[in-house]
């Protein structure tokens, strides 16, 4: 059995401009949007463990991908983006369930994809 206590996720933060509207997110939206899913990081590291138990050498990078329409201040639902490394579908499943909804506290006047980097590694 492997040591599951020994797990790394690494959270990129989210830079400057994103998604192909070129509009620019504001400090303070990437810092919503950062600490909401920095607060998600325990849930995906368990999703991580659990993903750990059927493959102990399982690592890579996720990318999730949020879209903020027009006007609104709630993501959609947070999808994976295409690239990614680590392909295991229920870890990919797991991950979503907990990444929950994603909201700011502005809505932006274009509609707006930020990506989110997510590297998964067993120490």
């Amino acid at each position: 059995m492997c040591n599951l206590r020994a797990v790394t996720l690494v959270v990129a933060a989210i830079a400057g401009a994103a998604g192909c509207s070129g509009v620019q997110i504001k400090a303070a939206m990437r810092q919503e949007i950062n600490a909401h899913l920095h607060s998600r990081r325990p849930a995906m590291v368990e999703c991580y463990r659990a993903a750990l138990e059927r493959d102990r050498k399982l690592s890579g990078a996720l990318t999730l991908k949020l879209r903020f329409e027009a006007g609104s201040r709630e993501a959609g639902p947070v999808q994976l983006a295409a690239g990614r490394t680590l392909v295991d579908d229920e870890l990919g499943r797991c991950v979503l369930s907990r990444v929950g909804t994603v909201r700011v506290s502005e809505s932006l006047p274009r509609t707006v994809e930020v990506t989110y980097p997510l590297s998964f590694s067993p120490l």
